[in-house]
């Protein structure tokens, strides 16, 4: 198919399937993948491993991310500790969980890996801290959790 505009005849069966073009993000390789949905299956191309296959069909059926952002610190040498998710939650679950995130507040001293929520956004994945926060100077340590959601 010679200037293809992406679409593809269905043979008179019916719709096309939707092709998506995605980068897979499994390995360092980042193959453009096209992942296309079947009636019963996906169908991937282009990746150069079975991660990229398993990454493109996880995409299309239950997009997940890693969130990663900062909450505030109340007395510590900076006013925020960055944090994470300890695994994928669904994407759109990204949005509630920022603003949950958002109203959480922790004071220091802070711990590396410190469980900031248990379950973020009632996905059952706890956030916790990516470093340690010591107390800034002249600040008494008053007790370790502010407010914890």
């Amino acid at each position: 198919m010679s200037g293809s505009s992406g679409s593809q005849s269905d043979g008179g069966q019916g719709v096309a399937p939707a092709t998506r073009e995605i980068i897979c993000t499994s390995c360092p390789r980042g193959c453009p993948l096209q992942v296309r949905v079947l009636q019963d299956s996906v169908e991937v191309h282009g990746s150069a491993c079975r991660r990229g296959v398993a990454y493109g069909r996880a995409e299309v059926a239950d997009p997940r991310r890693v969130l990663t952002t900062t909450v505030g610190v109340e007395g510590g040498t900076l006013p925020v500790v960055p944090v994470r998710t300890l695994t994928a939650i669904p994407k759109d679950r990204l949005i509630p969980a920022l603003a949950e995130l958002r109203k959480a507040r922790l004071r220091a001293p802070v711990r590396m890996h410190e469980v900031v929520v248990d379950s973020v956004a009632g996905t059952g994945v706890p956030v916790v801290t990516t470093r340690p926060l010591p107390v800034a100077a002249g600040v008494v340590a008053a007790g370790h959790l502010a407010e914890r959601s």
